[in-house]
Protein backbone atom coordinates (compact mmCIF):
# COMPACT_ATOMS: atom_id res chain seq x y z
CA UNK A 1 0.00 0.00 0.00
CA UNK A 2 2.84 2.40 0.86
CA UNK A 3 4.61 1.57 -2.40
CA UNK A 4 1.49 2.29 -4.43
CA UNK A 5 0.95 5.60 -2.63
CA UNK A 6 4.60 6.55 -3.19
CA UNK A 7 4.39 5.64 -6.91
CA UNK A 8 1.21 7.70 -7.36
CA UNK A 9 2.83 10.74 -5.72
CA UNK A 10 5.98 10.39 -7.84
CA UNK A 11 3.85 10.05 -10.99
CA UNK A 12 1.80 13.15 -10.16
CA UNK A 13 4.96 15.16 -9.41
CA UNK A 14 6.61 14.10 -12.67
CA UNK A 15 3.46 14.88 -14.64
CA UNK A 16 3.19 18.33 -13.02
CA UNK A 17 6.85 19.09 -13.73
CA UNK A 18 6.45 17.97 -17.35
CA UNK A 19 3.39 20.15 -17.91
CA UNK A 20 5.14 23.10 -16.27
CA UNK A 21 8.24 22.69 -18.45
CA UNK A 22 6.12 22.36 -21.60
CA UNK A 23 4.14 25.49 -20.74
CA UNK A 24 7.32 27.39 -19.97
CA UNK A 25 8.91 26.35 -23.28
CA UNK A 26 5.86 27.58 -25.20
CA UNK A 27 6.50 31.05 -23.75
CA UNK A 28 9.80 31.16 -25.64
CA UNK A 29 7.60 32.13 -28.61
CA UNK A 30 6.29 35.68 -28.27
CA UNK A 31 2.85 34.74 -29.67
CA UNK A 32 2.19 32.24 -26.89
CA UNK A 33 3.50 34.63 -24.24
CA UNK A 34 1.19 37.44 -25.41
CA UNK A 35 -1.83 35.11 -25.45
CA UNK A 36 -1.03 33.72 -22.01
CA UNK A 37 -0.40 37.03 -20.26
CA UNK A 38 -3.39 38.79 -21.84
CA UNK A 39 -6.09 36.10 -21.57
CA UNK A 40 -5.32 34.11 -18.41
CA UNK A 41 -4.84 34.66 -14.73
CA UNK A 42 -7.18 34.79 -11.77
CA UNK A 43 -5.87 38.11 -10.46
CA UNK A 44 -5.14 39.68 -13.86
CA UNK A 45 -7.09 42.97 -13.88
CA UNK A 46 -6.04 43.57 -17.52
CA UNK A 47 -7.44 40.24 -18.69
CA UNK A 48 -8.99 40.10 -22.15
CA UNK A 49 -11.77 37.74 -23.20
CA UNK A 50 -10.24 37.46 -26.64
CA UNK A 51 -7.46 39.11 -28.62
CA UNK A 52 -8.55 40.61 -31.92
CA UNK A 53 -5.18 41.98 -32.99
CA UNK A 54 -1.65 42.21 -31.65
CA UNK A 55 1.47 43.72 -33.14
CA UNK A 56 5.09 43.90 -32.08
CA UNK A 57 5.99 47.58 -32.12
CA UNK A 58 9.59 47.22 -30.95
CA UNK A 59 11.91 44.33 -30.25
CA UNK A 60 15.65 44.10 -29.81
CA UNK A 61 15.60 40.35 -29.13
CA UNK A 62 15.62 40.72 -25.34
CA UNK A 63 12.84 43.24 -24.81
CA UNK A 64 9.64 43.79 -26.78
CA UNK A 65 6.77 46.24 -26.74
CA UNK A 66 3.58 44.67 -28.03
CA UNK A 67 0.33 46.46 -28.80
CA UNK A 68 -2.71 44.29 -27.99
CA UNK A 69 -6.33 45.01 -28.92
CA UNK A 70 -9.24 42.87 -27.82
CA UNK A 71 -12.47 42.33 -25.98
CA UNK A 72 -12.30 43.12 -22.27
CA UNK A 73 -13.09 40.21 -19.93
CA UNK A 74 -15.21 42.27 -17.52
CA UNK A 75 -18.71 43.45 -18.38
CA UNK A 76 -19.76 45.38 -20.49
CA UNK A 77 -17.07 43.73 -22.65
CA UNK A 78 -15.81 46.84 -24.40
CA UNK A 79 -12.90 46.77 -26.79
CA UNK A 80 -9.66 47.97 -25.19
CA UNK A 81 -6.01 48.45 -26.18
CA UNK A 82 -2.92 47.74 -24.14
CA UNK A 83 0.77 47.96 -24.70
CA UNK A 84 2.73 45.34 -22.83
CA UNK A 85 6.43 45.24 -22.09
CA UNK A 86 7.95 41.77 -22.32
CA UNK A 87 11.49 40.82 -21.38
CA UNK A 88 13.31 37.63 -22.28
CA UNK A 89 15.08 35.94 -19.36
CA UNK A 90 18.36 34.01 -19.55
CA UNK A 91 16.49 30.81 -20.49
CA UNK A 92 14.87 32.49 -23.51
CA UNK A 93 11.39 32.70 -21.93
CA UNK A 94 9.33 35.88 -22.40
CA UNK A 95 8.18 37.37 -19.07
CA UNK A 96 5.66 40.17 -18.66
CA UNK A 97 7.12 43.28 -17.05
CA UNK A 98 4.32 45.84 -17.30
CA UNK A 99 0.95 46.73 -18.82
CA UNK A 100 0.33 50.17 -20.28
CA UNK A 101 -3.26 51.14 -21.01
CA UNK A 102 -3.19 52.92 -24.39
CA UNK A 103 -6.49 54.71 -24.12
CA UNK A 104 -9.87 54.57 -22.45
CA UNK A 105 -12.39 51.95 -23.49
CA UNK A 106 -13.52 52.20 -27.07
CA UNK A 107 -16.96 51.73 -28.58
CA UNK A 108 -17.75 48.36 -30.11
CA UNK A 109 -16.91 48.48 -33.85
Amino acid sequence: MKKLFFLVIVFVLLLTMGISMYSSQKNSYIKHAVEKYCTTGIFNKHKLYSINNWEVEFSDGNMAIVSVYGLQYKSPHDYISYKILLEKNKNGIWKLKKYYEENEKEENP
